[in-house]
């Protein structure tokens, strides 16, 4: 788990002001030499994700450190869409939401919001509702015009009544035939409770591993969590068009 003096760090405005939003091209992405454990293949499904994918949160979106996105693209050269990031480092969902929600309908097809309300379980009581209310926003928007959605949860928060309120919101996200929760708040309190984490080959890792600063995902971490959404795709499968012919 994030300690609080981390995130009491990352909450001080930068000099100079808020890290303002961010939206452009997705960076290029580092290709993985190891084979996943539990691989999910794209082709072998005949399946290039609906749409335009839409990479939207906060600093890890935004490209510091690495996203699960950037194994799942290096593990299946057939996830190759348009990529593009709505992304505010620092910030609550509320600097992203209208954007995120207007920019899938122009061609719906696969949010991935993996760290999209990572800063909203730290505010106060007002602030904790509007991110309530983002988040059903959110699933009713996916779920009327079919899109796909990997939200991950809130993780240790300084406001642990918040973080649970906007986490138990999500919870319908596993009943929707298109959302696939990552519960990422789990994942982390396990690995720091038992002191390892499953890895590639059968090997384990610490779980400080899995953070290059405390925070931000490394590329093991990134392939952790990789592995935790292609799971969920074995289960629920994403809403897919057909690859092309080879």
């Amino acid at each position: 788990m994030v300690s609080a003096a981390i995130f009491t760090l990352l909450l001080a405005p930068a000099a100079g002001g808020a890290c303002p939003p961010v939206q452009g091209a997705f960076s290029p992405l580092a290709q993985v030499a190891s084979k996943l454990n539990h691989d999910w293949d794209f082709s072998r499904h005949s399946c290039i994700l609906k749409g335009e994918i839409i990479v939207t949160g906060a600093s890890i979106s935004a490209g510091i450190g690495m996203h699960p996105l950037d194994i799942l693209r290096g593990a299946n050269p057939n996830l190759d869409p348009h990529i593009s990031k709505i992304t505010a480092p620092g910030m609550p969902s509320s600097a992203n939401i209208e954007r995120v929600l207007a920019s899938s309908l122009a061609s719906p097809g696969t949010i991935f919001a993996v760290d999209l309300f990572f800063w909203d379980g730290n505010g106060g009581a007002s602030h904790c509702e509007n991110s309530v209310r983002d988040v059903q926003r959110l699933l009713k928007h996916i779920n009327e015009y079919k899109i796909n959605l990997v939200l991950g949860n809130i993780p240790n928060s300084l406001n642990l009544d918040c973080q649970k309120k906007i986490n138990a919101a999500m919870e319908p996200c596993r009943k929707l035939p298109t959302c696939h929760l990552i519960d990422i708040d789990k994942k982390l309190t396990q690995f720091e409770k038992t002191g390892s984490v499953p890895y590639l080959g059968g090997s384990t890792i610490p779980p400080s591993a899995l953070r290059t600063d405390g925070l931000h995902l490394s590329r093991a971490g990134a392939t952790v969590f990789a592995e935790e959404i292609m799971k969920d795709f074995d289960t629920k499968p994403p809403l897919c068009t057909e690859a092309p012919p080879p």
